[in-house]
């Protein structure tokens, strides 16, 4: 039985099984470039057209608090699906789209059981899911045991007032805000002084280096968040999703609890796969990483005409990476907000222009820090991490050993990325040819969607200083002429 499910709200996703097992998860905005943004864009249809697969159930859930029934889009779906030659005459649709069936949290919940495995706890904090009975509002804290009874749900709106200051500081609308409340936590590590938040969203926020005020304010607020983070968590045993998972400061002051883990796909990117997981009443294969996404298709590599097309390998990458930022393009993309080895831009960390030079093609703020990619065996060689503990996906912050200006931030924390042979063999490869450590960002445009294919990857090379793109698959280097 083929099974595709669908999310369509904000960071909305797909998700393909074959009976219980994964076969693919991507964002939707990965295929229409469109940050976010859960647009249907003829990428979509023409990616799941080329699986050659006729699905016998198609699950439909979307994100909307006002709770309206859309049941006529039913039709669309229908209508669009036959087109592409996807469907059967007997494919059963079934709609999660109202206020009985619309479990967002509880989506989260089951897909953090996918990724993470069964726990005792599973809680969900982000910036509202739909309407809830118990609160008379939208639900944003909620904890359910290990049979997903929910045993407390709050509407404390912890998510949706990080946003809300984020909007402030940026003087951005709320909708383009809440991508981007990882700015709002950067700028907090620059303040050092407790003061007032009683008037945050009154305040004249800045971005400006000179601005103690506002970064004095971000880090109280911060402080705050954390605090109340650490009320809403159970002391062990812990499956922890959600938009908020995503404030790696936060998460950082659970790294000695007992069986406490994160997920790796906790914003509204995972619901697709945790309504799978519900309707497949837990019995969803456990995901054992993030490269779900779609094969590259290494057919368009004639895109590249005007560029030279190299032999290469790992140690001759590593060389290149000595002054050079390189593009590191391979396999199934990993899904989620950040690069992790197949979808990554990467340069030696200790090139004392590596930051400018990385910076000449992402243009991020001056107070955002980039984080290191390092062998999980090195890893407490450079930073204070217990040496049976690993960090694949980026979701914690820890205190540097030694000096590491390009890959920390000011407070001397940085976000890391373990990485071990079984989880990405390409990458560790290039990571113990280059000394074991080097600076890793997502392969984008500050703003801009992770790149997913080929077509993508030579926008980002025409429009940029970036030279090379690094295809391990199958061994070759792209560099411009």
């Amino acid at each position: 039985m083929y099974i595709l499910s669908i999310h369509i709200g904000h960071d909305g996703a797909f998700s393909i099984a074959k009976d219980n097992e994964l076969l693919v998860h991507c964002q939707l905005d990965r295929l229409n470039r469109q940050k976010c943004l859960s647009v249907m864009g003829s990428n979509f249809f023409y990616y799941l057209s080329s699986l050659n697969i006729k699905f016998d159930k198609i699950l439909i859930t979307d994100l909307n608090t006002a709770g309206k029934t859309t049941r006529d889009s039913s039709i669309f779906w229908t209508n669009f699906l036959k087109r592409f030659h996807i469907i059967k005459k007997e494919t059963e649709f079934i709609f999660y789209i109202d206020k009985e069936t619309r479990h967002h949290h509880l989506f989260h919940a089951y897909c953090s059981k996918a990724t993470l495995g069964n726990n005792k706890n599973y809680i969900v904090i982000d910036g509202a899911g739909v309407f809830c009975e118990e609160t008379n509002n939208a639900e944003s804290e909620s904890l359910y045991d290990n049979t997903f009874k929910r045993i407390k749900v709050s509407s404390d709106g912890l998510g949706h007032a990080y946003t809300n200051v984020t909007s402030n500081l940026l003087q951005q609308p709320y909708v383009f805000a809440f991508p981007q409340c990882g700015k709002t936590m950067a700028l907090s590590q620059y303040g050092n002084k407790k003061v007032s938040i009683n008037n945050i969203m009154k305040d004249r926020l800045t971005t400006l280096k000179n601005d103690k005020s506002s970064q004095n304010i971000l880090y109280s607020f911060q402080k705050q968040f954390e605090k109340k983070i650490i009320e809403k968590m159970p002391l062990e045993n812990v499956n922890y999703t959600g938009g908020c998972a995503q404030n790696i400061l936060a998460n950082s002051n659970f790294l000695n609890y007992n069986n406490f883990k994160i997920d790796p796909i906790c914003t509204d990117s995972g619901v697709s796969i945790g309504l799978l997981n519900f309707y497949l009443k837990g019995k969803l294969k456990k995901i054992n990483n993030v490269y779900l996404g779609p094969k590259p298709n290494y057919d368009y590599l004639h895109l590249f005409k005007e560029y030279t097309i190299l032999d290469s390998d790992e140690e001759k990458v590593s060389h290149i990476l000595k002054d050079n930022p390189v593009a590191l393009f391979q396999g199934k993309s990993e899904q989620g907000q950040r690069g992790l080895g197949n979808r990554s831009l990467l340069i030696n960390h200790d090139n004392k222009n590596s930051v400018e030079k990385i910076n000449a093609i992402k243009k991020r703020e001056w107070y955002r820090p980039f984080s290191p990619s390092v062998l999980e065996e090195e890893a407490s060689n450079y930073f204070y991490i217990d040496k049976n503990f690993n960090s694949p996906y980026m979701l914690y912050v820890f205190k540097i050993k030694t000096s590491l200006p390009n890959v920390s931030a000011v407070d001397g924390s940085s976000r890391i990325q373990t990485v071990n042979k079984k989880q990405n063999k390409n990458y560790y490869n290039l990571l113990k040819a280059s000394g074991s450590i080097l600076l890793n960002t997502s392969l984008n445009f500050s703003g801009h969607v992770i790149v997913e294919n080929l077509i993508d990857l030579k926008y980002m090379m025409d429009n940029s200083p970036l030279k090379y793109a690094w295809l391990p698959d199958i061994k070759k280097l792209i560099k411009k002429k």
